[in-house]
C-alpha cells in the first residue's frame, strides 16, 4: 500500500512508523500519482476533482479533521474513495481540547475587548475607550453540544452567570440547560457556535434570527463559516444588533476564494468590533500530533481487519 503525505512537515513520527509498517510513504517532492492508494492530508489543499483526478487508484483519504468542507464529497462517493477522519474516532477525542480552548480565548478576548485595546499605541491608552464585561455577570449560550460544547459548558459553569445550550439532537431536550435556539438567542449575552457542519447545510444564524436575538449580543464562531450567514452578521454589526463577532473561519475558505474578498475583514478595517484568527483552533502542536496518531492507529486496525 502506497501513502502520499501532502504536508509532511513535523508529522508525528509514531504515526509515520505505523504507516511504514503497512506500506511505503511518499511525499510531495517525488511521487507517482498512479500508484498512490492513500492520501494523508491536512488543510492546505482543497481535494476536488481537479486534484483527486490525478490519482486513479486512490482508495482512502485520511484527514485529521471533523469537518470535511475541504473535500469534494460528491466526487469521492462517485469514485468509491473512503474518508477516514476524526468523525471515525470520536471516542478518542476527549483528550483533544485545542479548539475548545481557542473558543474560550476568543470569547474572553471579545468580552474584554483585548483585540481593540492591544492595537492602541501606549501613549493613546484610554481604559474607557472600549466597553468590557465581566463573564460572571453575563449569560452564555452554546450552539452544538458535542465534544467542544460540553467542554465549554464545564468551563463557563465555573465563571459565568448562567450557561445554556442548543443542539439539534432530540435527546438533549430534557436537559435542564437546554434551550430552543430562539430562546437561547433571546436570553444570552454571548453565543458560541461549535456545531458540526457539512457543505450544503443551512446556516444556523440568519437574518430571521434578529427577530429573537438579544440586542448587543457577542458571537463567537469556532466551527465552520457556513454555520452563519455572513451577510447577516455584517448587517447585524452595521445596525448594532450584534456588538461583536469573533471567528476562526471565513466563508471564503470554504468557497475557495481569496480571503481578501471577505466583507468581515473589510468591516474590521473600518473599525467594527471584529476579531478574526486564521483557522488556528485545532492547530496546537500537541493536538495535531495526537490526532495524527489517533488516525494512524484507527487506519491500522481498519486495514488489518480487512486482510
Amino acid at each position: 500500500m502506497n501513502f502520499l503525505i501532502t504536508e509532511n512537515n513535523d508529522y508525528n513520527p509514531k504515526a509515520l512508523d505505523i504507516y511504514k509498517n503497512i506500506g511505503h510513504i511518499f511525499t510531495f517532492e517525488k511521487y507517482d500519482p498512479k500508484i498512490i492508494d492513500v492520501l494523508i492530508v491536512r488543510l492546505s489543499q482543497f481535494l476536488d476533482q481537479s486534484f483527486l483526478g490525478k490519482f486513479p487508484n486512490l482508495k482512502y483519504i485520511i484527514s485529521p479533521t471533523t469537518s470535511l468542507t475541504h473535500i469534494d464529497i460528491k466526487y469521492i462517493k462517485k469514485k468509491n474513495i473512503q474518508i477516514i477522519s476524526l468523525r471515525n474516532c470520536k471516542e478518542k477525542l476527549e483528550i483533544i481540547t485545542s479548539s475548545a480552548e481557542h473558543a474560550l480565548t476568543l470569547a474572553l478576548s471579545l468580552e474584554r475587548n483585548l483585540h481593540n485595546f492591544l492595537k492602541e499605541k501606549i501613549e493613546d491608552w484610554d481604559r474607557y475607550k472600549y466597553p468590557i464585561r465581566e463573564i460572571s455577570s453575563i449569560r452564555v449560550g452554546i450552539i452544538g453540544y458535542g465534544r467542544i460544547g460540553k467542554w465549554l459548558m464545564k468551563v463557563f459553569n465555573l465563571i459565568a452567570s448562567d450557561v445554556f445550550f442548543y443542539d439539534k439532537d432530540e435527546k438533549y431536550k430534557s436537559f435542564s440547560r437546554f434551550r430552543e435556539k430562539r430562546d437561547l438567542l433571546s436570553e444570552c449575552d454571548i453565543l458560541l457556535i461549535c456545531a458540526s457542519y457539512d457543505k450544503g447545510d443551512k446556516p444556523l444564524i440568519t437574518f430571521q434570527d434578529f427577530q429573537s436575538m438579544k440586542n448587543g449580543i457577542n458571537i463567537v464562531n469556532i466551527a465552520r463559516a457556513g454555520l452563519v450567514d455572513e451577510e447577516a452578521i455584517v448587517y447585524g454589526l452595521k445596525k448594532g444588533f450584534i456588538s461583536g463577532y469573533a471567528t476562526d473561519v471565513l466563508i471564503e475558505e470554504e468557497d475557495k476564494k481569496s480571503i481578501k474578498e471577505s466583507k468581515l475583514i473589510e468591516l474590521k478595517s473600518e473599525g467594527y468590533n471584529i476579531l478574526i484568527t486564521p483557522h488556528i483552533g485545532g492547530a496546537a502542536s500537541e493536538a495535531i500530533k495526537k490526532t495524527e496518531l489517533i488516525l494512524a492507529e484507527y487506519f491500522q486496525k481498519l486495514i488489518y481487519k480487512k486482510i
